[in-house]
């Protein structure tokens, strides 16, 4: 194996790992970046960035998700590298509106720089070692790893105009010139790993080196050597449509020969259009697509028919009722409707999912979740019981299995008073949760409105082990008056829609505190405040029923993954703690019984079900089939002839009422 270490001449190119990088950059080391990069002459621009679903490969953030064949890679606005900036100001902002996407450095004459791609994977190291013993060593120059195990060695461009080429050096090597971007430093790859500098190469350490002489040579001349032996591209068998792109084995930057030009570059080209590009801008675009990935490339004639057909076929102006017209009479074929990603029920089967994560076993899974309850019903202690129990680590609400990691506990309605006599008096055993579990007042969280997302996804991205964040409340993290032209139930079904995409995103439990309505319901979920379109975008929901001031309440748990049951709870006023005594049912069912034998060693003589049942206003079916249970199970005695009775002796029974607070 070479030596990786930098030497000061005839340097041997970095050894490519199996992962680029264990830890996932944070957004602020990714702006961070961007900016240090502007300030050494490198113009940047965002692109794509990819969404933590899940396990990699890990979908695009565009609306292609995992469908996309350049996820993490392609410019997220419509002017691409040509809104290329040396101003950092000048795309910041874009960086705001999306705090997850990558970082694109535009190459060519934008930063002065271009940029030799090298993917092992597609025998790029082999190539490279083949033009260095021809040609001699590359010089040291800034190199950066890639996420998907290969290399961007950096080189200063002089006067001539270097162009983009995929596999014109030999396989695996591509060069990116005028008009090309490479994935900078610090940005996500799709496979989980990121892009960095080795170590001691980047431009904040050493100068860009000139592009070597012969390297030059071989990228502007029609063949990779001038009669020598040495790498050159493999012409595709026959049938084969396209060849794999060399460099971070991309199939998005493939070459396109024969056979699928014509319909390659008018799908291109309708993106372009319906993301915003210009008529003009379009037919820059797509000659410089041309040239870069048709082999041979279409005629510009050819070229100009093409984007007169895209424009008239995707162009919201000019696009007609039946874009299938268009693109038949362009003698295109291919239709250029939007693809719908269905699969067979033996495909479904086939697929490995990852097993469901759960912040509180069997209560609260991954995603989305309402807790909604009556004001002043112990919501409030609820939540940051459940908060402290995952960033502790330990079972809760009696013996509820958790899974440990920090947790964000954001108190809307709260300042720090309240949160230190809060915890205070539930981590009164001492087992404190002090540096995993962190807590947001009133004031700290925008609403969503006003940037309060992105403060959760830049949490979430600076605490990549958080499990579960619980914002109280709903109302006050939605904030602001609802719209009067907007139908309500709409307007919370795209506010649901955002907040469960980033649970999912991020592979957390967000769980949101709401009230319940004054007007009752038969369906417990009705019950809560708001349209249905709140409730139908949850992935579980948590209804508290308690009489007010009383210990004892109901907690009803819905959800896509949760069987549907009601659990009875109780408050603890001294420690301030929730905990799950049983089934809802069981539990009344035992507090019925606990009625019945009362009213019977109060009677003291054998009673009918039907005069038990009026005394007590229960239903006599009820009251039948529970003194049968009780008679079963030994706990009342019955005459033979219909009544049921406490068999006890005397003083037995005025104990017991005692006991009972029963004066007999």
């Amino acid at each position: 194996m070479r030596d990786p270490q930098i030497t000061d001449t005839n340097p041997e190119p970095p050894i490519p790992s199996e992962s680029a990088s264990a830890r996932t950059p944070t957004t602020l080391e990714r702006l961070k970046a961007a900016q240090q990069l502007t300030e050494h002459g490198l113009a940047v621009f965002p692109l794509y960035g990819v969404r933590r679903e899940g396990t990699p490969p890990w979908p695009c953030t565009c609306t292609r998700g995992r469908i996309c064949e350049s996820a993490g890679k392609h410019p997220r606005i419509s002017a691409g590298v040509h809104a290329a900036s040396k101003h950092f100001a000048d795309v910041r902002q874009e960086w705001v509106r999306d705090l997850r996407a990558n970082i694109g450095v535009a190459t060519g004459a934008k930063s002065g720089v271009c940029v030799l791609d090298v993917d092992p994977r597609n025998d790029g190291d082999a190539s490279l070692a083949q033009l260095e013993a021809l040609h001699g060593k590359l010089p040291v120059t800034v190199t950066a790893r890639t996420g998907g195990g290969g290399f961007h060695f950096f080189f200063k461009l002089g006067p001539e105009l270097v162009r983009c080429s995929a596999g014109k050096l030999g396989p695996g090597l591509d060069m990116k010139g005028e008009g090309g971007h490479v994935v900078g430093a610090t940005s996500v790859h799709a496979s989980g790993n990121a892009y960095e500098w080795e170590p001691g190469r980047s431009p904040f350490d050493i100068d860009f080196a000139t592009l070597p002489a012969w390297l030059l040579d071989l990228v502007m001349g029609d063949s990779p050597d001038d009669g020598a032996e040495g790498p050159a591209i493999e012409a595709p068998e026959p049938g084969v449509t396209e060849i794999e792109r060399p460099g971070d084995g991309d199939p998005g930057d493939a070459l396109i020969v024969e056979g699928s030009r014509n319909s390659s570059v008018f799908h291109h080209a309708c993106d372009l259009v319906r993301a915003g590009v210009s008529k003009a801008g379009l037919l820059e675009e797509i000659r410089t697509f041309n040239t870069n990935r048709c082999r041979p490339p279409l005629s510009d004639s050819e070229i100009e028919h093409t984007v007169d057909s895209a424009w008239r076929c995707a162009s919201p102006e000019t696009a007609p009722m039946n874009a299938a017209a268009n693109v038949v009479a362009s003698g295109i074929t291919p239709s250029d409707r939007p693809y719908l990603d269905a699969c067979t029920v033996g495909q479904l089967w086939d697929q490995k999912f990852p097993t469901p994560r759960w912040a509180i076993k069997g209560i609260m899974p991954e995603g989305l979740g309402i807790l909604a309850g009556p004001p002043k019903t112990g919501k409030s202690w609820f939540g940051t019981q459940a908060a402290s129990s995952v960033a502790l680590g330990r079972c809760t609400f009696g013996d509820f299995n958790v899974e440990r990691g920090k947790a964000l506990y954001c108190g809307l309605e709260d300042g720090p008073r309240r949160f230190q006599s809060r915890t205070k008096k539930q981590f009164a055993d001492g087992d404190i949760p002090s540096s995993t579990l962190y807590l947001v007042g009133q004031g700290q969280l925008k609403t969503l409105n006003q940037g309060g997302l992105d403060q959760l996804r830049g949490f979430l991205d600076m605490h990549p082990t958080c499990k579960f964040v619980v914002i109280d409340t709903y109302g006050r993290f939605r904030g602001g008056r609802r719209s009067i032209n907007n139908d309500r139930y709409q307007e919370d079904v795209g506010i649901g829609d955002k907040l469960q995409r980033l649970a999912h995103e991020y592979g957390i439990s967000l769980l949101f505190v709401h009230h319940t309505r004054k007007m009752g319901a038969e369906d417990w979920v009705d019950t809560i405040s708001g349209s249905t379109g709140i409730a139908g975008s949850a992935d579980f929901i948590l209804v508290l029923q308690r009489v007010r001031g009383g210990a004892d309440a109901t907690l009803h748990v819905t959800g896509r993954d949760i069987l549907e049951q009601s659990f009875a709870m109780n408050f603890d006023a001294q420690t301030c703690l929730w905990k799950i005594t049983g089934n809802a049912a069981e539990v009344a069912m035992s507090d019925q019984r606990v009625e019945l034998r009362d009213y019977l060693v109060q009677l003291g003589a054998p009673e009918t079900p039907t005069k038990i049942a009026a005394a007590l206003g229960f239903p006599v079916t009820n009251v039948k089939n529970l003194l049968w249970k009780m008679r079963e199970d030994g706990q009342i005695k019955s005459t033979g002839r219909g009544k049921y009775f406490v068999e006890a002796a005397e003083e037995d029974s005025k104990a017991y009422l005692k006991d009972r607070g029963i004066e007999n």
